[in-house]
């Protein structure tokens, strides 16, 4: 589905970060509050 387009990616992707930003942000991105689905890692 994700690769036919009819369920968009974006639409999945909550949060986005840097490769540099992970350390400092991975308490973050396991807390339940911050509703995280899909972080999205930018290398």
């Amino acid at each position: 589905c994700l690769r036919d387009g009819l369920i968009p990616d974006a639409a999945l992707n909550s949060h986005r970060l840097t490769l540099g930003d992970v350390a400092d942000s991975f308490s973050t991105l396991l807390d339940p509050s911050q509703g995280v689905v899909k972080a999205i890692i930018e290398c």
